[in-house]
């Protein structure tokens, strides 16, 4: 429906945000067999407790991605791809509000729903999203192009990660996944506006894009210390047991 050029502008995108989502890939994956072998085991207590960590996980490296990108893609892009790729910002800039939805629905979906055999909620809930996909995108890439793709995709997995919460809401308290929901964001939006800064005042090159990432880092680490996100304390208290 559009042109090679702009199907390549999202591909450059898309394949950065994926590549950057990959740890709560590996989350879910991990999760996965012991959720189900609590659930085999009855314990249901167990398995909201496995949700509520593979939720504050999720939560504690989503938003760092989003606003990371955000704050470095406009240098980042024409460096890394090439002055040519310059439209690949605005693209990758929408596409990055797609993270959390993602996240979300990685952990609702694959970590929860399958394996307490609720597989038929979680198939409903990406044909639903695929459908609502394919059809906004019709418009939004014949008048906006990879733009409109971008948007078309953060409409269709946001839809995919509220529906899963619906199904997921019949057996757990969604507000207690969301209780801590405001420290890691807090963190990153503050990790935001540095990392922004240094964006515009450092040149752009590998060591000083390695400089950015790891000062954003720091600041976002210690502000979630700082506020007791109960995440970390959990990774303290098994790193002192070890």
């Amino acid at each position: 429906m559009s042109t090679v050029v702009e199907a390549g502008f999202f591909d450059s995108s898309d394949k950065i945000i994926r590549m950057c989502l990959t740890l709560v890939t590996a989350l879910t994956t991990v999760m996965m067999p012991r959720v189900a072998s609590m659930f085999a085991k009855g314990d249901e207590e167990k398995v909201n407790e496995y949700l509520k960590i593979g939720f504050g996980i999720a939560t504690l490296f989503a938003f760092p991605i989003f606003f990371g990108i955000e704050g470095v893609a406009s240098k980042f892009i024409p460096w890394f791809f090439g002055e040519k790729f310059i439209k690949v910002i605005p693209v990758i800039s929408i596409e990055a509000f797609a993270i959390m939805p993602i996240s979300f629905s990685q952990v609702l979906g694959i970590q929860y729903l399958v394996p307490i055999g609720k597989t038929n909620q979680y198939s409903k809930s990406i044909i639903f999203g695929a459908i609502i996909n394919f059809l906004i995108n019709i418009p939004l890439i014949y008048f906006y192009s990879a733009v409109g793709t971008a948007v078309a995709t953060v409409i269709s997995e946001s839809c995919i990660a509220i529906l899963e919460l619906f199904f997921a809401s019949n057996n757990v308290k969604i507000s207690l996944l969301f209780k801590e929901f405001w420290k890691p964001f807090l963190s990153s939006f503050i990790m935001y506006l540095v990392v922004k800064f240094l964006n515009g005042s450092l040149k752009v090159s590998f060591f000083y894009l390695f400089v950015e990432v790891f000062a954003g880092i720091c600041i976002y680490t210690l502000l979630l210390i700082v506020l007791r996100y109960e995440i970390i304390r959990v990774f303290v208290k098994k790193l002192l047991k070890k």
